[in-house]
């Protein structure tokens, strides 16, 4: 696939604070794009940089190879972005979605393709009448999501689309994410805390942390607080008493608050059984078992004391071990699977 981004040393800063720092990443064009971090790792702040809302404080973006400051307006308007809280105009859903239109002068069949428009969302042409405050927030999701499909963008770029709203609006929200790549091949860049659905549906995933590219593919982060054990490890308690030590930072100075855990370093057993020498275990317990798009390993989901692991398994283990869903285990994790950030 060829390069529909390119990074390179980019910086952007608030108010004297950097809050992301990427040096060189490339995303790739025509396929389906998923970003992972926590809350504050720099997802939105990268999107309406890739989305040209913001312009960042250094370094370059390239689009297609051309630097995104000299990007012509028409080619401009082939990405959209879908944020996570949308802002609707005091108007009729009408007017919403059909707004975007407009401001490129393109009125022909006007009616008729914000009906469509609707009906890709699961509206029916009736809503068009109702006003912007007459709207549940799935519904308002639902009618910003219209407004970027009725563009036909060539990329579209979403912000934790299914985060606030009820589990029917996700569904057709999706649903509607999917046509615009089946019908348009558009290219499609998401950010979602559901990492199910994103290991699903993505082709390409990017891992964020701290405004950083951390990873690409699944990953664990353990957050603190963390106790140091005067033995050059690190100590993490959870709230049901288990207790995790991992190999600490290699520079006994840093100051350390998460650690991330490669779900590949994780290892799991039958559950009473001995840790393999070298690893430390928790108990825990299997939640769910699904696929990853473009890979052959699956991954396991295990809740420990109401923290979730995710640990890559060949389909082969987990078919003989019997790692299905209530399943009592031993997750054993090798050290040199553990990450300081």
């Amino acid at each position: 696939m060829s390069a529909l981004y390119r990074l390179q040393n980019v910086r952007q800063s608030y108010d004297g604070r950097t809050v992301l720092a990427i040096d060189d990443l490339e995303l790739p064009e025509n396929g389906i794009i998923g970003f992972f971090g926590p809350n504050g790792s720099g997802k939105s702040t990268l999107f309406s940089l890739l989305s040209l809302v913001s312009r960042p404080c250094s370094g370059k973006i390239l689009f297609r190879g051309l630097d995104t400051e000299k990007l012509q307006p028409e080619q401009r308007r082939c990405i959209t972005i879908l944020p996570q809280e949308p802002y609707l105009l005091k108007r009729t859903v009408f007017d919403n979605v059909a707004y975007g239109l407009k401001i490129r002068d393109i009125r022909d069949g006007l009616e008729k393709k914000v009906h469509e428009a609707l009906s890709w969302v699961g509206l029916p042409a009736s809503f068009a009448g109702r006003k912007w405050y007459q709207l549940s927030g799935g519904e308002v999701q639902r009618v910003a999501l219209a407004g970027r499909l009725i563009l036909r963008p060539e990329v579209l770029i979403l912000d934790e689309p299914t985060a606030s709203v009820d589990i029917g609006s996700a569904q057709r929200i999706r649903e509607a994410v999917f046509l615009a790549r089946k019908q348009w091949q558009t290219t499609l860049l998401i950010a979602s805390h559901d990492q199910g659905w994103l290991d699903q549906v993505s082709n390409y995933r990017v891992g964020l942390f701290q405004g950083r590219v951390v990873n690409h593919g699944a990953v664990n982060f353990l957050f603190g607080p963390w106790q140091e054990n005067g033995a050059d490890q690190m100590v993490k308690k959870f709230p049901d008493g288990q207790i995790l030590v991992l190999p600490g930072p290699a520079d006994k100075n840093r100051n350390v608050s998460v650690a991330m855990l490669d779900p590949a370093k994780i290892s799991i057993c039958c559950s009473g059984m001995n840790s393999p020498a070298g690893k430390l275990g928790l108990s825990g317990m299997v939640s769910t078992v699904r696929r990853q798009r473009h890979r052959e390993e699956l991954l396991v989901d295990v809740m420990v004391s109401g923290f979730l692991f995710q640990v890559c398994l060949p389909a082969h283990d987990v078919k003989t071990r019997q790692l299905w869903p209530g399943t009592a285990v031993m997750l054993d994790f090798s050290p040199d699977g553990v990450r300081w950030l």
